[in-house]
């Protein structure tokens, strides 16, 4: 069986080729490597064809100017020829035998979707690599597809918005449409992960970490600015259209309600703190926001969520989100000093 692996690149010279070694070095030999190459502006498009030319399993394509990942993994995933597709980000890596241990777990039964765990790894200032925790999927593969959007938007059991814990079925993805955002703002993986869930039945698992999230301060997801705050809002805001537009926005309110105040207020909230410079206009965003009703009376332990999502973890959660929540509506300008003075000590 022919599996996918489908990596955007765009200017991760450090990191790219410690990829594409794990990636090549798999004992499930039969894949093919779709790497599309962002425009990067560093080395990273030469390290890619030297292990084009070693390799023949790689495809690469370029981008002339940036598009985002999001409009490089739609396009693999048309041009792409393997049953399944693994999604890997250039400056990650896979476990040797990951793909071997994701087709042996179909064991003849191919499911849509295949959800496994990860190392979450942080990059010290010595450029050494920190193993930070290891996030694994605590589901049985038996749950409904309601409760398993549930725990996507709480971010419960393991689930998360990134790909890279999804393998999957390259037919299901094309004929229910489950692409990315590929209008180049960054989070454009947080409505393909919803689609994803949405349309499958259920998700087979494997309960093991075979992937290597690398956390860098330079990263899009390590950095601040104020597009990754705005495109973080509106990746959310994706949702809730997505849910609208389906009828069952109703359904998944309480969840959503969640999913929004974690994701798209307090984040961002904290994201903004740590600009070196104010911003009166986001500044005033979060504050017009931080007044609205949804904020001020948040309360997620009073959220009606099925008890399957409510564990000791979301519990604790829920409280440290709820506590913070309060303290920025109630008391605004205190929160961004306090936090500020804080963050330089991070």
């Amino acid at each position: 069986m022919l599996i996918s692996i489908i990596i955007p690149a765009y200017n991760t010279e450090p990191y790219i080729g410690r990829c594409l070694e794990s990636v090549c070095s798999q004992t499930y030999n039969d894949i093919e490597i779709l790497i599309i190459d962002d425009a990067s502006s560093d080395g990273t498009k030469q390290i890619i064809n030297n292990y084009s030319k070693k390799d023949k399993r790689i495809k690469v394509f370029s981008h002339k100017r940036n598009k985002g990942n999001g409009a490089g993994r739609n396009m693999a995933i048309k041009e792409a020829k393997g049953e399944y597709i693994m999604f890997v980000d250039s400056d990650d890596r896979i476990a040797t035998d990951a793909i071997y241990k994701l087709v042996n777990s179909l064991d003849g039964s191919y499911p849509n979707v295949v959800m496994y765990g990860c190392y979450w790894n942080s990059i010290k200032k010595t450029g050494k690599e920190r193993l930070s925790k290891q996030i694994l999927p605590d589901i049985s593969g038996k749950e409904s597809k309601e409760l398993l959007l549930n725990m996507l938007l709480t971010q419960q059991k393991g689930f998360l918005f990134s790909p890279w814990i999804y393998f999957c079925r390259r037919k299901f993805l094309l004929e229910n449409n489950v692409m990315f955002d590929d209008s180049g703002r960054y989070f454009e993986d947080v409505i393909f992960t919803t689609k994803l869930v949405y349309y499958t039945n259920s998700i087979s698992v494997v309960k093991e970490a075979l992937y290597f999230y690398t956390v860098r301060n330079d990263s899009i997801m390590g950095c601040t600015s104020k597009k990754k705050i705005s495109d973080r809002v509106c990746a959310v805001l994706n949702i809730r259209d997505f849910l609208k537009y389906n009828g069952i926005f109703d359904m998944y309110r309480d969840a959503y309600t969640f999913c929004f105040v974690h994701t798209a207020f307090f984040f961002p909230f904290r994201d903004y703190v740590k600009l070196n410079e104010k911003d009166n206009q986001i500044e005033n965003f979060f504050y017009d926001l931080s007044q609205e009703d949804a904020i001020r009376k948040f309360n997620a332990s009073g959220l009606k969520l099925p008890n399957e999502v409510k564990d000791k973890e979301f519990r604790k959660r829920s409280k440290m989100l709820t506590s913070n929540v309060w303290l920025i509506s109630h008391h605004f300008n205190f929160s961004l000093k306090f936090l500020r003075m804080l963050s330089r000590f991070q």
